[in-house]
């Protein structure tokens, strides 16, 4: 059995020396991550996960409270109201663990909705010649969808979440029957 030795100075790393490199290459790629900040299309996925279980949640309390239940969306965000169909009003619903309180977006996103064959995109004035114009010739900073106590809601939709002007598209489709569906960009 022949035995090596190793000339003086020449010795490999020790364990411990391997485990802080790795640590730093690891703290230093943390660091690396954190400052490119956050995901601008993940981002946008959790906001429209977000107002899809927002909207679910209103239609249910719409049916559980025999009332009508109004989201009303602009291009800073969303919120919900109760109908007050005796003075023909909306009231912000009193809501005591804030679900259904209003909701902003975060900067740069960009919200369009389709109602009844017209895409508005919120935030614009909808006066410039290449914007479609609405059928009843009005524009439209807000746009609103109606929860009915039924668990319908009272016109088809489709809103379109996009995070920036060539990020992902991301959008929720409604149905009259009140059946609420996702649409992933990768699924169009």
């Amino acid at each position: 059995m022949r035995r090596r030795h190793v000339a003086a100075g020449q010795r490999g790393l020790t364990l411990i020396e391997i485990l802080v490199v790795l640590i730093i290459i690891g703290v230093m790629i943390n660091f690396a991550v954190l400052s490119v900040g956050p995901n601008k299309n993940a981002q946008a996925e959790e906001e429209i996960h977000r107002l899809a279980a927002l909207i679910g949640l209103a239609s249910q309390e719409a049916v559980l409270g025999s009332r009508e239940i109004v989201l009303e969306l602009d291009e800073q965000g969303y919120r919900f109201f109760e109908l007050d169909v005796t003075e023909n009003k909306l009231v912000a619903i009193d809501d005591d663990d804030k679900l259904l309180r209003e909701r902003s977006l975060p900067e740069g996103f960009r919200l369009s909705i389709e109602l009844e064959g017209d895409t508005i995109t919120l935030g614009e004035s909808n006066n410039d010649k290449n914007d479609k114009k609405l059928k009843n010739g009005k524009t439209a900073p807000a746009a609103r969808i109606y929860l009915l106590s039924s668990g319908e809601f009272a016109q088809p939709f489709e809103l379109t979440l996009q995070a920036s002007a060539d990020g992902d598209i991301y959008r929720l489709k409604g149905e009259p029957s009140g059946k609420l569906e996702l649409i992933y960009p990768n699924n169009t």
